[in-house]
């Protein structure tokens, strides 16, 4: 199962970047959310930020702290999305794991229903 990704991570993301504006490259290490994050996360968020074109340029910089660290820039996408949570999270739904629409609500709630009745996965015995 993929790992889901922390909303609020994002969002930090999103508006630090949205600070700088879209023609400056954002130094991540100048959050102190994003520095508590560590490199290691923050990158791996920005590459998974860049494959739904909120973020443009990911490149290696010298952070204001010393360390390395990906910079990058908002597209114009990823700004517009930085007034809005609500929207934001709509737009990042599959990396957090929140449901978009009814559909995958439901199977949400299948999956939960089924945990609660201690329902296992294909090839497990079901608990008594």
């Amino acid at each position: 199962m993929p790992v889901k990704l922390d909303f609020d991570l994002i969002h930090e993301i999103v508006s630090h970047g949205a600070k700088a504006g879209q023609d400056e490259t954002v130094d991540p290490s100048t959050s102190d959310i994003l520095v508590k994050a560590g490199i290691a996360m923050v990158t791996t968020y920005i590459e998974q930020l860049s494959l739904l074109n909120l973020v443009r340029d990911p490149f290696p910089i010298v952070g204001a702290d010393g360390g390395m660290w990906i910079g990058y820039r908002l597209t114009d996408y990823g700004l517009a999305l930085s007034h809005s949570a609500q929207k934001l999270r709509k737009a990042v739904a599959d990396l957090t794991g929140d449901a978009k629409h009814e559909v995958s609500q439901s199977v949400r709630e299948l999956h939960a229903e089924c945990q609660r009745a201690h329902i296992k996965g294909m090839g497990s015995n079901l608990d008594p």
